[in-house]
């Protein structure tokens, strides 16, 4: 398969090494940031998450230069491990007695959300339709407007916001990150118009429509 078919059916878009270096260099250490500093610093979770940051960002500039669909997939699935940590940290740090529990829900979530173009298709097909061209009611309340883009502008405000509190007045941003992130995780796969991973039965956007 030529570079150029990788690119198609991927969903990427060629761009240059400087700019993929420049873009992963930022994205990924925000993350890390944000998963160490919020809601309060911890040692342990920045020896955690730097090295899965480091490895997302050798893995996405290989990713954009030489794409494929299992980088794709170790993309998705590192940048949902950090999105779980920070949503994590922000959820159980307002309820600490539900710590394990919250912690099982949001993996379990995202494993399911990862997952659910691998074993049901229609379902998959369903909801990405809907983020992409809502036509239902509570599709258009939910994605009206581009998700990813304004989290990411929401994580970004956020953090910086942070930054001019005192520790122990962060819980209403961390909690608030949390939430987002843990949103992110959930619909970071489906919110692709393209295969997320060699696994993926889905040949496209609106399965239905190609199928037919």
């Amino acid at each position: 398969m030529s570079r150029e078919s990788n690119y198609k059916e991927t969903g990427y878009e060629k761009q240059s090494l400087g700019m993929s270096i420049f873009g992963g260099a930022g994205v990924f250490s925000l993350l890390v940031f944000i998963a160490t500093i919020l809601p309060y610093r911890s040692d342990f979770y920045l020896l955690f998450s730097a090295p899965i940051g480091a490895i997302g960002f050798l893995n996405f500039v290989w990713l954009r230069s030489q794409p494929n669909l299992f980088k794709k997939f170790v993309h998705n699935t590192i940048t949902s491990t950090l999105f779980i940590v920070i949503a994590y940290r922000g959820v159980s740090n307002l309820f600490p007695q539900l710590s394990l529990f919250i912690g099982i829900l949001i993996v379990f979530s995202t494993v399911f959300a990862h997952t659910l173009p691998m074993w049901n298709l229609s379902i998959s097909t369903d909801i990405r339709d809907e983020m992409f061209a809502p036509k239902t009611k509570i599709g258009k309340i939910f994605f009206g407007m581009p998700l990813i883009p304004l989290s990411f502008i929401g994580i970004l405000a956020a953090a910086i916001g942070s930054s001019f509190y005192r520790q122990g007045k962060t819980t209403l941003i961390s909690t608030f990150l949390g939430i987002l992130c843990w949103c992110l995780a959930i619909a970071f796969p489906l919110a692709d118009g393209t295969r997320t991973s060699p696994w993926d039965k889905r040949v496209g956007f609106n399965y239905r429509k190609n199928k037919e």
